[in-house]
């Protein structure tokens, strides 16, 4: 499988990538032209994908900007809460697809260092930057109107990063569960093993019996697989777990293996309420219907079956060899490029000391990969902290920056969680806020009965 590590990196990363097909956004997606690089003196440009909701537009109302992330499809404003605060706020609400992503491509070209040569975080800042000078230019009353940037998990990256680098187009920003920490493909980097160490603590504090019994759960699968990898029976194992195919060799069990490991992680990330709307097909709370399920099992297989089961929820079967396509709808070659660049996020290894089996992370092939396949290097995660101005320093030093992180996300491990309880020393300083029950960035969505979120109207105020 090409690129394993980046794979389930962007499968745990990338779950606010559902959207919808800019043809199906109301009002309409447009596109304008976009410089391909902003850095150089190229003069070519491409068609850039965005979307505009000023129906409740005041002249001189503020602009709120919802970053693009890593989607396929565009992400409709609608269902997110931005209109919901445009309403308030007499608002611009608006949004712009990210460079590569969708409908928003500058080049396809063949080979894919030249294809993505363009695709690093100055542009993607820069793209914004452009677009909100030319939405000022063509829509009255809004020369002078003051930028929030919103966005989640990787776009509530970028958002924050727009604040950090450009605060002279972006008044302030509005992150939800945005990955600032843990970067850096090295053994020295201190959050390696964080991931699931959250994951393992969610259920430890949700139930510690539930949580024993899917230790044992896991633990006799592994011993299952490692009895099966001897003796060459896993025929059985297809028909067990409603795998869509049956596992070949060793490789293709620890394959399987991890999925599983990952589907317990996933139903708490992806533990939204019911009918979300971002989520589509999803049902509401997996987490509290696979603790619940848990409680009641009577066997290691009926555990691991409930949770497959949540995560591949509206499928035939499972896919053990598509841990992200089966429900995250995304551009894994583009996103894979950013990971080996400015959001090099290593895949999480799992510590001694968990409901999981303990192994490493694979730090040596992931570079390697990264080098094979786009011809680059990651960067050094604490230089990229220093060059981006998102260091403990910088954000201790930040305003207008709000941050907020799921309680049951395990992202939030990840997150600049430093500045949780923080007593700001200047005005407007930054600050977290922590969901207790919600998923990653179930905040930024749509309205829904049943949601839970830090907050209804945010302003921010100079």
């Amino acid at each position: 499988m090409l690129f394993l590590g980046s794979i389930l990196v962007a499968s745990l990363f990338s779950t606010c990538a559902f959207g919808r097909s800019g043809d199906n956004c109301s009002p309409a997606t447009k596109t304008f032209k976009q410089k391909v690089d902003h850095i150089g003196d190229s003069r070519e440009v491409f068609q850039q994908q965005y979307q505009v909701i000023d129906e409740y537009f005041h002249p001189g109302g503020p602009i709120i900007f919802y970053q693009g992330g890593e989607a396929t499809d565009m992400i409709c404003l609608h269902d997110l809460i931005l209109p919901t605060w445009a309403k308030d706020l007499g608002a611009l609400a608006i949004t712009l697809e990210h460079r590569f992503f969708g409908d928003s491509k500058p080049n396809n070209h063949a080979n894919l260092t030249k294809r993505y040569e363009t695709l690093n975080l100055e542009n993607v800042m820069q793209d914004s930057a452009h677009f909100i000078k030319w939405i000022k230019s063509t829509v009255n009353g809004a020369e002078n109107s003051t930028v929030i940037a919103t966005g989640g998990s990787y776009a509530g990256y970028l958002s924050t990063m727009l604040r950090q680098n450009h605060p002279e187009t972006f008044h302030g920003a509005i992150g939800w569960s945005a990955p600032l920490r843990g970067f850096g493909y090295s053994k020295s980097n201190s959050h390696l093993y964080d991931w699931y160490r959250a994951v393992s603590n969610i259920y430890r504090e949700h139930s510690a019996e539930a949580a024993q019994k899917i230790k044992h759960a896991i633990i006799s699968l592994q011993d299952s697989i490692k009895k099966m990898k001897s003796s060459n029976d896993i025929e059985a194992l297809a028909s067990r777990y409603n795998l869509c195919s049956t596992p070949q060799n060793a490789s293709d069990l620890s394959a399987f293996l991890e999925t599983v490991e990952d589907s317990f992680s996933q139903n708490t990330q992806l533990s939204w309420g019911a009918n979300a709307p971002i989520l589509p097909g999803r049902k509401g709370f997996p987490l509290q219907r696979l603790i619940n399920t848990t409680l009641s099992a009577s066997s290691y297989q009926e555990i691991v079956n409930a949770s497959l089961s949540l995560l591949f929820e509206g499928n035939r079967c499972v896919d053990w060899t598509d841990t992200n396509g089966t429900y995250v709808n995304n551009e894994l070659l583009p996103y894979q490029y950013i990971l080996c660049t400015y959001v090099p996020i290593v895949n999480p290894g799992i510590p001694n000391g968990t409901i999981f089996p303990a192994h490493e992370t694979p730090i040596d092939e992931l570079i390697a990969s990264c080098q094979q396949t786009y011809g680059i290097s990651p960067e050094d995660g604490k230089l990229l902290e220093e060059k981006h101005h998102y260091s403990a320093a910088d954000l201790n030093n930040a305003t207008r920056l709000f941050l907020t992180y799921g309680g049951i996300d395990p992202v939030m491990s990840y997150g600049a969680v430093e500045l949780l309880g923080r007593v700001a020393n200047i005005p407007n300083g930054a600050g977290v806020a922590i969901l207790s029950q919600a998923g990653h960035a179930e905040d930024m969505s749509a309205p829904y009965p049943g949601q839970r979120k830090a907050f209804e109207i945010c302003r921010i105020r100079s």
